[in-house]
């Protein structure tokens, strides 16, 4: 793991304020039991689950949040909805020692 993807709760909400100049919507997922990662969402946000964002039934197939938790390592992929295409990152880090994954979102316009 690299020491960029360590950092305090500080480091984290300086990091998420720089990225609101490029993203849209930066979700934050704690990393508890990785095949309870939606269940851990949901208790944080109202009983929505993650792919309540994408208006969706049933998660995503290409889950890239749960692909970055079990790597380790950032996951990308490009998402497709209503016509409009979305560039999403997921990058595993840890804050105060606890596991996240941070989630990146933005419509990419043209």
């Amino acid at each position: 793991m690299n020491a960029e993807e360590r950092m305090t709760k500080g480091q984290l909400e300086e990091e998420i304020q720089y990225f609101r100049k490029i993203f849209q919507e930066i979700r934050l997922f704690p990393i508890g039991n990785i095949s309870d990662i939606d269940e851990e969402w949901r208790k944080i946000n109202e009983g929505q689950s993650c792919y309540h964002y994408w208006k969706r039934e049933t998660p995503c197939d290409n889950c890239v949040v749960m692909r970055a938790a079990t790597t380790k390592e950032e996951k990308g992929k490009l998402e497709i909805v209503n016509g409009r295409i979305y560039q999403v990152i997921a990058r595993y880090i840890e804050v105060d020692e606890k596991p996240y994954v941070i989630e990146m979102i933005r419509c990419l316009e043209s």
